[in-house]
C-alpha cells in the first residue's frame, strides 16, 4: 500500500562516526545484517509514496554519493552537504530550502525492527500533525541515550528532553519522524544547545510545541537500535542474522 499524498524522505548521513572503529570509508556503509547500514533507511518507507530522497551528507560524502547514486528504486535522489555537522536540527536547517513537501526523517545510523510505517503515516494525516515522532518501548539505560517524551492520552507531545537524566515513561524516542513542511519555521530562532553545542531535535520540537504546532508520538516499531560503537554494531548484527527480536 502507498500513502495517497507525496512526501519527501530525508536521510541524515553527515556524521563521521568516530566511535565506530572500522575500516569503512563512511559509517553509513558499514555492513550489518548482510547489508550496508544506509540500506535500512533507503528501504524504509515504501508506504510513504516518496517523491524524492534527500540525503544530508558531510564526512567522506563522495562514498555515499557513489554508493546510492542519483536514484533509488526509481525515486530521484538529491544530496545536501552539511558542513560543519552541528546536530540533527542543524542538518534539517541546511536542507530546509530543498524540502518542499511533508517529509519522513530518518537517521542513517539507526535501525528499526518490525516497522509500522504505513500506520504511522495514516496517524500523521488523521491527526493533521506537524510532527509525529517514532517511539519504541525500551530500557531506562537506552532511553537516556536518545530522548524521553511526555504524552497526553491522545499521544500528543507535552514535552521532550534529549539525553535525559529522568524519564517520563518507558518510551524511547527515535530519529524516525514524520514532519510537515510548516514545522521548518520553528528552526528559524532555534538556539544552539549550550551543553552539547549542537542544534538539537528535542529543542526544535519543544519550540514547535510552544508555538502550538500539532506534535504527536507513535509506536513506530518493535525495537530501535542506534549504532555508534563496535559493541552496538556486533549486537544488532547478531540479532538481524539470527532473526530474533524482543
Amino acid at each position: 500500500k502507498k500513502g495517497k499524498k507525496k512526501m519527501q524522505k530525508v536521510i541524515l548521513a553527515a556524521g563521521k562516526g568516530s566511535r565506530l572503529k572500522t575500516e569503512t570509508t563512511n559509517k553509513c556503509l558499514v555492513t550489518v545484517g548482510g547489508k550496508r547500514l544506509i540500506d535500512f533507511s533507503l528501504e524504509l518507507g515504501e508506504s510513504i509514496n516518496a517523491s524524492e530522497i534527500l540525503i544530508i551528507v558531510g564526512y567522506n560524502k563522495e562514498y555515499i554519493m557513489d554508493y546510492v547514486g542519483n536514484s533509488y528504486g526509481g525515486i530521484p535522489v538529491k544530496y545536501v552537504v552539511q558542513t560543519p555537522q552541528k546536530g540533527i536540527a542543524h542538518g534539517i536547517m541546511v536542507a530546509s530550502e530543498y524540502i518542499t513537501e511533508d517529509f519522513f526523517m530518518c537517521l542513517s545510523d539507526e535501525i528499526i525492527l518490525a516497522p509500522q510505517i504505513f500506520d504511522c503515516v495514516r496517524f500523521f494525516y488523521e491527526k493533521t500533525a506537524d510532527c509525529v515522532c517514532g517511539i519504541v518501548k525500551d530500557s531506562q539505560e537506552n532511553i537516556k541515550k536518545t530522548y524521553t517524551i511526555d504524552l497526553d492520552p491522545s499521544n500528543r507531545i507535552l514535552d521532550i528532553y534529549e539525553k535525559p537524566t529522568f524519564l517520563f515513561n518507558n518510551f524511547k524516542g527515535t530519529g524516525f519522524c514524520f514532519m510537515s513542511r510548516q514545522i521548518l519555521n520553528c528552526l528559524q530562532n532555534l538556539k544552539i544547545n549550550s551543553i552539547r553545542q549542537e542544534y538539537e531535535m528535542g529543542d526544535w520540537i519543544r519550540n514547535a510545541i510552544q508555538q502550538n504546532y500539532n506534535c504527536y508520538a507513535y509506536e513506530i516499531a518493535q525495537d530501535a537500535f542506534n549504532i555508534n560503537t563496535n559493541e552496538e554494531l556486533s549486537m544488532i548484527n547478531e540479532i538481524l542474522l539470527s532473526g530474533e527480536t524482543k
